[in-house]
């Protein structure tokens, strides 16, 4: 499993979203977003990003990067 998978997951439960409530803040689809957190899409860059930020974070610390 690619380390976006879980952490998607993992950062929309936390938030205590739904995949639906998640959908809409991020505009993009709950299909895509269940299938990004099952492993089954490999998203853009960008995407990454914009799910990211809905959660809170950037890229680095969703990654688990630290740049300082």
């Amino acid at each position: 499993m690619r380390w976006w998978s879980n952490k998607i997951r993992l950062l929309r439960l936390e938030q205590k979203l739904t995949l639906k409530e998640a959908s809409e803040e991020s505009g993009i689809s709950s299909a895509y977003l269940s299938a990004l957190e099952n492993d089954r899409r490999v998203p853009a860059i960008k995407t990454l990003e914009k799910i990211f930020n809905v959660y809170g974070h950037d890229m680095a610390s969703a990654a688990g990067v630290d740049i300082a």
